[in-house]
């Protein structure tokens, strides 16, 4: 009895209190958030998941273009702006097949932060929900929100709405949205609303009372001054000096002087200076290519690595007296008139070869080709295709930073890839027998394919193989006044990244490098152990807590790497999954310090040459790409046999399973996303029958461009559709051309 009384006072004191504070008591049905310093918004209520199909436009300009992010649900409830959610909410829907269905609030607390949708709707895509709470505040006040989603939000306070984000998608990024919004003493309301596309399905919110607010704003102006450091470039003091006469070296210099020293402070660079054989020279004695190393201790703590080239001419040549004429071949699907082209060819070279005088003079690009023509002698037979400026400048640098750093002969060489005595499947042609899909499966396709250009004019390419038999290989469309064939080269987008995982895969086969190793074990400027050590999972699994942040550096830029380093006092490496390119220019890095080459010439040499791979072109480690279905299908299928493809043994079964998707989650906790190396779930769910398309283990990466690379395991199927621009229902012909090609093959088992 006394143990009750006392509970009794130990409420009423507790329920005073609060009464003092102003703070309403709500009751135990619906989440309570109190607001601090700390920010996250942990404990919620979830309700859904409801319809959100495609339409054909959106309803105002610039507008949704999915049905359920502008539909209000919660009519029931008094509509989105008055909604009050509790343990106990049930709602009641129409869902996409026109039956009525209904949603229960289920109460959810955040991981990580994170409040994942698909914990509690699995396997849903084109779908939204709802997740509800009340945040307790001691006082009217000003409240700083940070919202990150996958994909777009809005967001109530009060029953007011302080965000509606519609840009077609996004992935999950802390604090991507930020707003103010006051307070009220007591409890307040706050519904957030998120659409789901594909892929994950998640948001993580914050809120910050005036002292949290404050390191916040010390974080990000710390950030903001790091980013713009690392986008700060180098030059020579005079405009004209990439291309110089012999003698002595240019003087190198910020383009920017003040805004380094307003950001990070003034300090003195010391340059180095190369010739094409690596020697270290004090001045120019030959015409040729010299390259520059620039080191600078900054006082913010870190070191300044760079890298420039410069072409030294000789005294007599004097290009821009020579009247250069650079010929460009009329560029096909363009709109320009090829009459009219064909009549001004000599203007048009006259100027082009102007242009070209000029950037030798102004730009390291143009310094970079000079060098290159430098170099060039009679070869006698066909170059390799990464026999271009740009990839010899690389491995000049590549070699330049080995010697600096003393590694020439520190790593046991890249071995080419094993001949086995067993030959693994190849594509080939044969019988819808031999492949195990029904005799009109071909047909299917084609006609989902028809369809498809049909309704978007959008040209494509298409090869669909199962037990490495080519079910179809065919082109749709016409590009201009050039019809689109089956070697036509389109762009590959983001399936870069499988490459570019394909090419780590040998190394971490072959015990060159670690998938947990750090960076720092290869490349300076990095720690090796801390909160601040990036790995090579990290940048492999999109986990740096880098983004992309315009052009500001790619994997041609020699010391990349330490661009990056430049700004490790913003990374969070472990903490977050942000979809981005850098990271695998990262990643390149180090391939590069290992393997002593550019890492395009790697991949070329150790994965296309291999496989026969005559039509991929590569530019950038995760984008910036071109190639033909057929070469992406062959590293399809050697994905399928899980590492070889006829006798070539690229990497073992063994490695193939550290390639697969993982939950981030079991490495880094809290990080709710899937990733392997360059490779992700690729599932595609069909609302309106309920159910995913192809096999649940269906892997691959998709593409800006709209292209399709998928490999389903189950049904041993290698699925390839290269395009240049997604064009308009992208959705639904996805659906349609996936359902065409499960149609091919159901009951062939």
């Amino acid at each position: 009895m006394k143990n009750v009384r006392a509970l009794c006072l130990v409420s009423l004191w507790i329920g005073l209190v609060f009464m003092q504070a102003g703070i309403a008591l709500a009751d135990d049905k619906s989440p309570v958030n109190v607001i601090n310093e700390n920010g996250t918004i942990g404990d919620w209520l979830v309700v859904g998941p409801f319809p959100n199909p495609q339409m054909e436009k959106a309803a105002t300009p610039g507008g949704a273009t999915r049905a359920g992010f502008d539909k209000d649900f919660l009519e029931a409830l008094g509509g989105e702006t008055n909604a009050i959610i509790q343990r106990d909410t049930v709602i009641k829907y129409v869902d996409e097949r026109g039956a009525q269905a209904a949603a229960s609030a289920c109460p959810a607390k955040a991981q990580g932060g994170i409040i994942d949708f698909h914990a509690f709707f699995p396997n849903m895509d084109y779908k939204v929900a709802y997740a509800f709470s009340y945040l307790s505040s001691p006082k009217d006040q000003t409240v700083s929100f940070y919202l990150g989603s996958d994909d777009c939000p809005k967001m109530w306070v009060n029953g007011a709405i302080v965000l509606d984000h519609w840009m077609g998608g996004r992935g999950l990024k802390a604090r991507d949205d930020h707003f103010i919004v006051t307070l009220h003493k007591g409890l307040n309301p706050v519904l957030v609303k998120i659409e789901q596309g594909s892929g994950a399905w998640e948001f993580i919110l914050e809120a910050f009372d005036e002292k949290g607010t404050e390191k916040i704003v010390a974080e990000e102006k710390l950030a903001d001054t790091l980013r713009t450091f690392q986008k700060c470039e180098l030059c020579p003091t005079s405009h004209w000096e990439f291309m110089f006469v012999p003698g002595a070296f240019p003087e190198i210099v910020w383009k920017d002087p003040c805004k380094v020293e307003r950001l990070v402070g003034n300090f003195p660079l010391k340059a180095r200076w190369f010739d094409k054989d690596l020697n270290e020279v004090s001045k120019a004695d030959h015409p040729g290519r010299y390259m520059a190393y620039i080191e600078g201790d900054c006082p913010m703590g870190f070191k300044v690595r760079r890298a420039l080239t410069f072409y030294c001419r000789p005294p007599d040549w004097k290009p821009w007296h020579d009247g250069i004429k650079a010929h460009i071949d009329y560029p096909p699907n363009s709109p320009f008139n090829a009459q009219a082209w064909a009549e001004r060819e000599d203007a048009i070279a006259r100027w082009a070869g102007w242009k070209l005088v000029n950037a030798m003079e102004t730009e390291e690009d143009g310094a970079i080709l000079a060098s290159y023509l430098g170099e060039m002698i009679p070869a006698g037979k066909n170059l390799s295709p990464v026999d271009t400026p740009k990839i010899v400048n690389d491995d000049h640098h590549v070699a330049l930073k080995r010697k600096l750093l003393g590694v020439e002969k520190k790593y046991a060489p890249l071995q080419m890839p094993k001949t086995a005595v067993t030959e693994a499947t190849v594509l080939h042609a044969g019988s819808p027998r031999e492949a195990g899909v029904k005799e009109d499966a071909a047909q299917r396709i084609r006609r989902a394919c028809e369809g498809w250009y049909e309704s978007t004019k959008e040209p494509f390419a298409v090869l669909v193989a199962r037990k490495g038999v080519i079910v179809i290989h065919e082109a749709f469309g016409v590009r201009g006044d050039q019809k689109t064939t089956t070697d036509t080269p389109f762009y590959i987008a983001s399936i870069a990244k499988s490459l570019t995982g394909m090419m780590f895969a040998q190394f971490l086969d072959q015990g060159l490098i670690g998938f947990d190793d750090p960076v720092g074990k290869y490349l300076p400027d990095y720690p090796l152990t801390g909160d601040k050590a990036v790995t090579m999972r990290n940048c492999l699994t999109h986990t740096t807590g880098l983004e992309d942040d315009g052009l500001w550096c790619n994997a041609h830029d020699a010391w990349f790497d330490n661009i990056i380093a430049n700004g490790l006092g913003y990374l969070k490496p472990g903490k977050v999954y942000i979809y981005n390119g850098l990271d695998y220019a990262l990643a390149g890095k180090v391939m590069e310090v290992v393997g002593g080459k550019s890492v395009f010439r790697l991949i070329h040499e150790h994965l296309f040459v291999p496989l026969g791979l005559q039509q991929t072109r590569m530019d950038d480690l995760a984008g910036s790409s071109y190639s033909t279905a057929h070469d992406i299908a062959v590293l399809g299928q050697l994905l399928l046999n899980k590492g070889a493809y006829g006798n070539t043994v690229c990497f073992s079964p063994a490695t193939f399973e550290q390639m697969l998707p993982r939950k981030l989650s079991e490495i880094y906790p809290g990080v709710q996303d899937e990733y392997g190396i360059g490779l992700s779930w690729m599932r595609s769910f069909d609302a309106k029958k309920g159910k995913n398309i192809l096999g649940p283990r269906t892997f691959g990466h998709g593409a800006s461009s709209g292209s399709v690379f998928r490999i389903d395991p189950d049904n041993e199927l290698v699925v390839v559709l290269l395009r240049n621009s997604v064009g308009a229902d992208y959705d639904q012909h996805l659906l349609d051309f996936l359902e065409a090609i499960e149609d091919g093959i159901s009951g062939t088992m």
